[in-house]
């Protein structure tokens, strides 16, 4: 859960304000011991975004067709150092798009025969640190979890 905008410090809050707040989910809505929806916020919410723009195929949502990535295409395929990059790739450039991003950077890690791990790094505009990720994906779905994040 985030920590409320008044405990921050003036540099912490305008980061949390730049980045966004949203409400927290992982595959499914977080609801908190009160019974209200968990909020994420700052680099929480950008990294939650960012995979969220990933797992959507490019061209589902009819309202934003650019929205999304075209990461289903290497779903059941080989997936050798070709692949990889091109894997890698399109997670830069997916990243890209996200208007709070000034320049992402990907390594892509076959861990397994269908198992890939993503080294994501995004730059993001008016902030001094990037936003490191480590995220899992399982090949046979377009499921993608964040191991390891600096948010």
């Amino acid at each position: 859960m985030s920590t409320p905008l008044a405990a921050l410090t003036p540099r912490a809050a305008w980061s949390e304000l730049a980045l966004g707040v949203d409400m927290a989910f992982g595959h499914d809505l977080v609801i908190g011991e009160g019974g209200d929806a968990e909020l994420v916020g700052g680099g929480d919410c950008l990294a939650q975004d960012l995979v969220h723009r990933l797992e959507t195929p490019k061209g589902s949502y009819l309202i934003d067709p650019e929205f999304g990535s075209k990461l289903h295409d290497f779903l059941h395929g080989p997936m050798d150092a070709m692949h990889l990059a091109a894997v890698a790739l399109e997670v830069r450039s997916t990243c890209e798009t996200d208007p709070r991003v000034a320049a992402a950077h990907c390594q892509a890690r076959l861990t397994s025969d269908s198992y890939v791990e993503l080294a994501v790094s995004v730059e993001v505009f008016d902030e001094r640190n990037p936003l490191n990720l480590v995220i899992g994906w399982d090949l046979s779905s377009l499921t993608l979890e964040v191991i390891r994040g600096r948010a």
